[in-house]
């Protein structure tokens, strides 16, 4: 999921002079433009899924709001706050890093700053110019083109062959209220269900394809799991092979299997042969419970697995432990000679330190020279060819390049 965020851009600094009776020519007491909004992103757990952002994939913070004459600040503008679902991964798309991984419940992170309100013209005030008629724009904002990627922050998974009896089994020991049917591929999505118990725990159905893609698609949701309960249909000989090739292809620890439908069928000769192959495998006893998701058999003794296992010490390394947050670093202005003969400068920093120059005074535009120049930007464009007089643009903004004498 893309989205483009934007914080809101810095008011307007205001150009005003005090006016009282007896003093006609007061001083300049014009206020600073308010702080532009911030975005936020805070983790909700109300939410378990991205289908929120299908609508709407541009954000942007309010704007803050000039300031007033006596010296009165704009107000700043409201915070804008994204909720996400727990387990979100923000990735920046431009330089393709992990940002922040968003796990923790009402874990909050700022992601953009809102641009710095504008000065008043009070801040110009000098012993050689008394009476300065130059204020302030507002600042733009931060910039951020990102990707959220969700995996699933999961205390139990559940996972078995097409046609298991997951669905079923997960609506007998949670809440959860899913539709069963006796096809396969019921469940096209991960479902969550709630484990009533001391601490409450959350269990989600992983969806089973025979498509390697397609399992690999939702096998993210499993790696923050820390319990899986691994449903084998005793009837199935491609159910039990299903469930050795996850063990093997994930590398799963803690695990629980689950002998369903053991009511169908004389499947003793099934399950020991499984056994037998998942010690040769794993070196160790593994835990199971025979149970029928179908006539309620064994669903105490599964609660009762799980959170024995839940309360064991976890050595599990998931690959998301292993993913580290790369600092943001500055971009390199990049200057573009258009068709037109004209010059582009892209780089949102030196855009933003530039936004707030009031242009459409003399003041400003000098003052916008003076900054290109202690930048290093002249040496950049005269490198690119620019000559007196050929017109640049950084941002919205177009200036005409003066040589210095």
């Amino acid at each position: 999921m893309k989205l483009n965020i934007k914080g809101g851009r810095g008011g307007k600094g205001s150009l005003s002079f005090e006016k009282k009776k007896f003093f006609p020519r007061g001083g300049p007491d014009g206020g600073d433009g308010g702080q532009g909004g911030n975005v936020i992103l805070k983790v909700s757990e109300k939410l378990y899924d991205l289908s929120g952002f299908s609508n709407k994939i541009s954000f942007v913070a309010e704007d803050g709001l000039p300031g007033q004459k006596r010296k009165k600040a704009g107000r700043s503008g409201k915070n804008l706050i994204i909720e996400v679902p727990p387990g979100t991964r923000v990735i920046d798309v431009l330089q393709n890093y992990l940002i922040i991984d968003m796990i923790s419940p009402h874990q909050e992170y700022l992601l953009v700053r809102g641009g710095k309100g504008g000065r008043g013209n009070v801040h110009y005030k000098s012993s050689v110019n008394r009476s300065p008629r130059y204020a302030e724009w507002g600042e733009i904002g931060d910039e951020k083109s990102i990707f959220l990627d969700l995996s699933l922050v999961l205390d139990v998974a559940i996972l078995g062959a097409p046609n298991s009896g997951k669905s079923l089994l997960l609506n007998k020991i949670t809440n959860a209220q899913i539709d069963t049917g006796i096809y396969p591929y019921t469940t096209k999505v991960p479902v969550l269900g709630v484990l009533k118990g001391d601490p409450p725990l959350v269990l989600g159905e992983i969806p089973a394809f025979k498509d390697a893609q397609e399992n690999l698609k939702y096998a993210k949701h499993i790696e923050r799991a820390r319990v899986f309960v691994l449903v084998l249909d005793v009837s199935s000989v491609e159910s039990a092979q299903w469930i050795l090739d996850i063990i093997i292809r994930y590398s799963l620890k803690n695990i629980l299997i689950v002998f369903n439908k053991v009511d169908l069928d004389d499947s003793e000769g099934l399950i020991n042969e499984f056994l037998s192959k998942l010690t040769d495998l794993t070196g160790q006893q593994t835990r199971y419970v025979k149970a029928s998701a179908d006539s309620g058999e064994g669903i105490v003794e599964l609660k009762q697995a799980i959170y024995s296992l839940y309360t064991e010490p976890i050595n599990y390394d998931s690959d998301i432990s292993k993913e580290k947050i790369v600092p943001d670093e500055f971009p390199l202005p990049l200057v573009i000679k258009l068709e037109s003969g004209d010059f582009e400068i892209k780089c949102h920093e030196i855009e933003k330190s530039l936004s707030s120059i009031n242009i459409d005074t003399r003041e400003g535009l000098k003052r916008l020279q003076k900054k290109v120049r202690d930048a290093g930007l002249e040496k950049l464009l005269i490198k690119e060819g620019i000559k007196p007089f050929d017109r640049v643009k950084i941002g919205d903004t177009w200036f005409t390049y003066l040589a210095d004498e």
